[in-house]
């Protein structure tokens, strides 16, 4: 029994996120839907490996913002790290989103393999194994299962560095590879999503809790992860150059309190919970977690701690509310929940065990409803189903794409509700419109693509008058502006 409980743990610690992936993939439907930012990454993939050049990628991307209706709704470029991951891929499969998804999956169970690793360490196993069951039953990670974002693997190099940072605690000043490693990984974090910069605050808290500086001889080497960090970031910029640091006019952090009820309920809504309450509770105890790690030991804990108060503070300052924002953070503040027994009772080993056992109580429910959701989910639209998402993959989107290829010349505009998906699919220069009032402003385009249903009426008279229709199917017009 004493052999078999180390390889029974093995096992279960390797099935479970692969069963989660297996559960994600289930959920699956064909396509992807119109949110258009895997566009750009897309087309950032394929300029690095041939195709159109990386130069010509970010012209498009910088005539679209300069000639749409706003502006403030994509950086010029994209970070570098995800195109990069899905260059190959893309190479390989081309745009078939379908195959894609599979290293999306793929990330999926890295990402919580490094979740597993970051969390052992503080809570043991089997909470550790709850925490990866609740994130993993997710509907929203599961969602980003079926898309190419970039938030899975923002967390896999999220976790590893501050993985890394546990690891290195101790050793800042043993040799200046010692702190390297950690500073690559948050480069690596950083060069997906730029909340990655949160990393270097995390580094900086744990030099500082080292006692680093006190050690006047060597405390020069604890800026080993700070040249690293520099160094990956500024030979990417060299080669690759994106934007460092998107600065939008609307970002502040009074958005946190603006937006305070609608960022819970999306951390309860990452949990499978649509109410502000149980985002509340779910902040207020996850908090409480860290909170008691820090009274415990703060040195140990306060990196974790900056990281996190870091990411929301970055999260919550955004103009435009998303779940993707908050993507490690949530994780952590089911880690800090999970905390609280061990942290609260002390060496009372019976007392953490009856109070972690009511927290495996109140967390498995969830676990189940989540996952009966995403079996349901599967029933109704998964691939045996051979339904196919409401987006650029869809018959109608297809024919549409087609149909402007042969009705517009290749150094044609077109006006398009989602500006990067119709480059993407037909090569051609596009601009942003408002679909509920695409006439008002009038951005500069050629062709004028509008989803039938979404013409409102009083635009119809003034788009009859001005713009001759020279093709249509059931979801779409292509409009001809008149000489």
């Amino acid at each position: 029994m004493i052999v078999f409980k180390p390889v029974l743990r093995r096992i279960v610690v390797s099935l479970v996120p692969i069963g989660l992936a297996w559960l994600a993939w289930r959920t699956h439907q064909s396509g992807h839907n119109w949110g258009d930012d895997f566009a750009l990454y897309l087309r950032q993939a394929a300029s690095l490996l041939g195709g159109t050049s990386v130069s010509d990628v970010i012209a498009d991307n910088h005539y679209m913002l300069e000639h749409s209706y706003r502006f403030e709704f994509s950086p010029p470029v994209y970070p570098w790290g995800w195109p990069l991951i899905l260059a190959i891929p893309v190479r390989l499969v081309g745009l078939d989103v379908d195959q894609l998804k599979l290293v999306s999956l793929t990330l999926f169970v890295a990402m919580l393999f490094v979740f597993y690793i970051y969390s052992v360490r503080r809570v043991g196993v089997w909470r550790t194994v709850v925490g990866v069951l609740l994130i993993g039953t997710s509907p929203i990670y599961i969602d980003w299962t079926e898309v190419l974002l970039s938030e899975l693997p923002f967390m896999v190099f999220a976790f590893a560095a501050l993985i890394a940072i546990d690891r290195t605690r101790g050793l800042w000043t043993s040799s200046w590879w010692s702190g390297a490693g950690a500073g690559v990984l948050a480069a690596a974090a950083f060069s997906v999503r730029r909340e990655g910069l949160a990393l270097l605050v995390a580094i900086g808290v744990a030099i500082v809790a080292d006692r680093v500086l006190a050690d006047k001889k060597r405390r020069w080497r604890s800026l080993a992860p700070f040249l690293s960090f520099a160094t990956v970031v500024v030979l990417l910029q060299i080669v690759l150059p994106s934007t460092l640091v998107p600065i939008y006019s609307e970002n502040t952090i009074m958005n946190i309190v603006r937006f305070g009820n609608n960022i819970v309920q999306q951390i309860g809504e990452m949990l499978g919970l649509d109410s502000p309450k149980i985002g509340w509770i779910v902040v207020i105890l996850g908090f409480a977690g860290w909170a008691l790690a820090l009274l415990s030991d703060w040195r140990k804990h306060a990196p974790t701690v900056a990281y996190l108060l870091t990411v929301m503070v970055m999260a919550g300052s955004f103009f435009i509310q998303s779940e993707r924002y908050f993507s490690t953070a949530v994780p952590l503040l089911i880690l800090g929940l999970l905390m609280i027994p061990s942290l609260f009772a002390g060496e009372r080993r019976g007392l953490v065990g009856v109070l972690a056992a009511v927290v495996v109580l109140l967390v498995a429910p969830l676990v189940w409803l989540n996952t009966a959701t995403a079996l349901a989910e599967a029933e109704l639209t998964g691939p045996s189903n051979a339904l196919v998402k409401v987006g650029p993959n869809h018959l109608e989107a297809v024919e549409m794409f087609e149909a402007v290829r042969e009705q517009s010349a290749t150094d044609d505009v077109i006006g398009f509700f989602k500006a990067r998906a119709m480059t993407l699919y037909t090569d051609r220069r596009s601009v942003q419109i408002a679909e509920t009032d695409p006439l008002n402003p009038i951005p500069q385009f050629d062709l004028l693509v509008l989803r039938t249903d979404k013409i409102p009426d009083e635009d119809r008279v003034d788009i009859d008058k001005d713009y001759e229709v020279v093709w249509f199917n059931e979801t779409f017009e292509l409009l001809d502006p008149r000489p």
